[in-house]
């Protein structure tokens, strides 16, 4: 509390009657309650928004949090650091509080160590305080009254080494890892904190209008939605990028990742001139039942092209695949199924050669068309259609 004086009344013309604010009967600054970024706030706390880093010596301009949140800052002491913390209120009332060092990953029930609420200047706040372990430190600043406005943050200390010094990992507390320097002494390597991958939503500002979308490997790209920290200080928006596209299939092999498969264009013939395809995902979401045969480049007919994508395997083209030609006669002596003959090129004399022919289906209608053949049988036939009709193939044109 403080009491009215003359000092206090010349003090309030020069500064703190700009903010329209009594100093006189002002209460003690409250004890904050805030919760961190991942865990619930209710209507008795309020979020903890980190800012970023504050270095020393180099001041910080910023606007307070929005009703529901505190502006918070990290920076690293090394032991016997005197530090000063200032926080200039642009016609405003700031109140400041200092927290440290980080026993955990989190400040939520962390006490505060220093309370300053017009201590500096008018309406201005000030702490200094001695450094007794070194560590992680936050500080918090918010408006008296919860009022919007603007605030200059200022951090100095006095010591030959303000930061912990630090040779690995392991020599920095919680909330901070070493950075590590190589130039000439006293530019030694420091603790720093290490400031969450997100950022409060409030900090990335207006969300953006990209549309999130599906990159082909199936991981996705675009606006994210997401709100995190650019350059490990600063936030913005993720905007991701799709990764290049992974060749594969023809004489690459499956170059692709599990969940993936090696997509061809038609063109590509699934590979079989040596044309590469790309990686892509293979659908997780599952298929439509909509019927528009393909044949895929296993061979296998599928009833659209996403279930063919969902067994692995491209399109080779739309459509049922043909079946697979069956060999028959010559040393196979195999026989084709009911409604079937064997067919032969006529270079392999219906097998005497010992070369086989293929399956083929019996034509149920042919025309009188004259132009005779002799059947592998030994019969002369009116034309090809009718010798294939009787079950044979054709030996040679012309009668036998």
């Amino acid at each position: 509390m403080r009491t009215r004086h003359s000092v206090a009344i010349l003090t309030c013309l020069m500064s703190a009657c700009a903010a329209n604010v009594d100093v006189s009967d002002k209460a003690d600054p409250e004890a904050l309650v805030f919760a961190e970024a991942d865990e619930a706030a209710d209507g008795f706390t309020r979020r903890l928004q980190l800012r970023g880093e504050v270095e020393f010596s180099v001041p910080v301009e910023a606007a307070y949090a929005a009703d529901g949140s505190y502006a918070g800052y990290l920076f690293t002491a090394g032991a016997g650091t005197d530090l000063t913390i200032n926080v200039q209120g642009h016609r405003n009332d700031p109140v400041v509080y200092l927290y440290g060092p980080a026993r955990s990953e989190s400040w939520s029930r962390h006490t505060a160590i220093a309370v300053n609420d017009d201590g500096g200047p008018g309406l201005d706040s000030l702490i200094t305080r001695r450094i007794r372990t070194a560590g992680t430190y936050l500080i918090i600043v918010r408006e008296y009254a919860g009022r919007a406005g603007d605030f200059t943050l200022s951090l100095d200390c006095d010591g030959v080494q303000c930061h912990p010094a630090c040779s690995s990992e392991d020599m920095c507390g919680p909330q901070s890892h070493c950075r590590y320097l190589r130039c000439a002494l006293p530019c030694e390597s420091h603790c720093v904190p290490t400031l969450p991958e997100t950022c409060d939503v409030e900090l990335c500002g207006p969300p953006l209008r990209a549309p999130l979308i599906m990159c082909e490997d199936g991981s996705l790209g675009g606006n994210t939605g997401r709100c995190l920290r650019e350059d490990g200080a600063s936030c913005g928006w993720e905007l991701r990028e799709c990764p290049a596209p992974v060749a594969c299939g023809a004489r690459l092999g499956n170059t692709c990742a599990e969940g993936q498969f090696c997509k061809f264009e038609e063109a590509a013939i699934c590979g079989f001139a040596d044309a590469t395809g790309t990686c892509a995902a293979i659908p997780s979401d599952g298929c439509t039942k909509e019927l528009s045969w393909v044949c895929g480049c296993d061979g296998v007919s599928y009833q659209n092209g996403c279930m063919a994508n969902a067994a692995g395997t491209s399109v080779q083209h739309a459509g049922q695949c043909e079946p697979a030609p069956v060999a028959c006669g010559g040393r196979l002596r195999a026989t084709c199924g009911r409604g079937e003959f064997c067919d032969f090129d006529e270079a392999a004399m219906c097998g005497f050669a010992d070369a086989s022919g293929t399956c083929a289906q019996i034509p149920e209608i042919c025309t009188r068309e004259l132009h005779y053949v002799c059947g592998c049988d030994g019969v002369t036939y009116q034309n090809g259609c009718m010798a294939n009709a009787a079950g044979t193939s054709i030996l040679h044109d012309d009668r036998c």
